[in-house]
């Protein structure tokens, strides 16, 4: 496979579906938005 874009949110969730792409696509970009808020 070529690549894979995830999203990260620091939760568990989205920390799973990254390292699942890592060990399946040859390529992986991380994107996270800082929006200013605090954390919940």
């Amino acid at each position: 496979m070529t690549g894979a874009v995830t999203l990260l949110s620091s939760g568990l969730d989205s920390t799973v579906a990254f390292k699942q792409a890592l060990d399946t696509f040859d390529n992986v970009i991380c994107l996270t938005f800082d929006y200013g808020q605090r954390a919940a």
